[in-house]
């Protein structure tokens, strides 16, 4: 009797355990499709790895309003490589800005959608000032990237698409940086990779399992988003890393960081009979002229709530000082530039959502500054 009663046992552990996990997969299923709107499984993560630039977009990615196309895009639609006779095609690069990120954590929940976007006001902009023409603007920006990171993406990928403008929309994520080691560009993700295929350990393994169960099981992508929330970098020690050092060597630095991958993408567009155009992004904690609404307001005393001491006056200080070397370079290589610290100036509504992230109006206000400015650089081209 004691097998039978053993094996007994034995068995309703296991359809316990079965039973459970069941319950948890369709629990987590329930919570992420229809609570949280993940498609699928298939496009639950924003992000994938890339060999060169460290992470890109993971394409056919899809969630309230924000969708990927399938050559990696914040685009509804998709792109052909080849460009139509008469299309005059734009690439939009940068961060999160750029690409649209919404807003989320102690700033409060906002969703930004597909067509709320810089570069959907900016082609709709373009499309309807021209009745000759048809223009496209392609958002190529991911969220986090700096502008070393342009540079591989135009070589890995972006030339081939033709573009007959690149504008490059950065600031927050590398403009400001007062470390001049080439350490600043070995950011989180590499370090992770590096650790992980030179010394690996159990823990590492243990990711890479439950990285692969989460694209197979929504209970695994819920543990793996769990942890890479625990893991996640923290405002304050980024901005204090970024902004720690003496201001006074900032010239020397951004010559040989920022100011260089300007350079550098810049030469490889003008080589490319490509027109290259370079903002300089707004930012909620800038000098504005802009009136702020009691919203924007509350975003500035949360924001500064989480920076470190005399973070507002070094920001600017910065910004004055990365702008006034980025025309100096404009002027010497003959390219736009653009400082859009008081683009906002005549917009009543809000502007921000977050720290450095753009409302609807905000995006469409910004598009349209953008577009004016733009299109005597087009009529050039097109021209020629």
């Amino acid at each position: 009797m004691r097998p039978i009663h053993r094996l007994t046992s034995t068995l309703s552990l296991i359809a316990s355990i079965t039973v459970s996990l069941i319950i948890i997969e369709v629990s987590a299923f329930i919570y992420f499709s229809r609570i949280k709107g993940f498609a699928s499984l298939n496009s639950v993560r924003r992000y994938e790895y890339d060999p060169y630039r460290g992470y890109r977009l993971r394409p056919h990615y899809k969630r309230n309003g924000t969708e990927h196309s399938a050559q990696g895009f914040r685009r509804s639609k998709d792109v052909s490589v080849k460009k139509e006779n008469g299309l005059y095609r734009i690439i939009l690069m940068g961060g999160s800005t750029a690409y649209g990120m919404s807003a989320s954590g102690v700033f409060g929940t906002y969703t930004v959608s597909n067509n709320e976007t810089i570069d959907y006001y900016l082609e709709r902009f373009l499309n309807e000032q021209s009745g000759k023409h048809s223009f496209e603007v392609i958002n190529a920006a991911v969220p986090g990237y700096w502008t070393h990171h342009h540079l591989i993406y135009l070589n890995q990928e972006l030339l081939a698409y033709q573009p007959d403008m690149v504008i490059f929309l950065d600031g927050h994520n590398d403009h400001y940086t007062l470390d001049g080691t080439r350490k600043r560009l070995q950011t989180s993700y590499e370090a992770d990779h590096i650790q992980e295929m030179n010394h690996p350990t159990a823990l590492g393994v243990l990711k890479h399992i439950f990285s692969y169960l989460g694209t197979k099981s929504w209970f695994g992508f819920a543990v793996v988003l769990s942890l890479e929330r625990i893991k996640s970098w923290s405002l304050v020690k980024v901005q204090a890393y970024k902004l720690a050092g003496n201001i006074d060597d900032y010239e020397s630095i951004a010559q040989d960081t920022v100011l260089k991958m300007i350079k550098r993408n810049v030469v490889l567009l003008k080589n490319e009979k490509i027109t290259p155009v370079v903002l300089l992004q707004p930012e909620l904690a800038l000098f504005q002229d802009k009136k702020f609404t009691a919203a924007e307001e509350d975003l500035l005393k949360i924001e500064l709530r989480y920076r470190q001491k005399g973070y507002l006056e070094r920001l600017n200080d910065l910004n004055k000082r990365a702008s006034q070397l980025i025309r100096r370079l404009a002027q010497e290589y003959q390219f736009m530039f653009l400082d859009l610290r008081n683009v906002f100036k005549d917009l009543k509504e809000e502007a921000y959502i977050d720290y450095v992230h753009l409302s609807p109006p905000g995006a469409r206000h910004l598009a349209e500054y953008l577009g004016r400015h733009i299109i005597p650089l087009i009529e050039s081209d097109m021209a020629r």
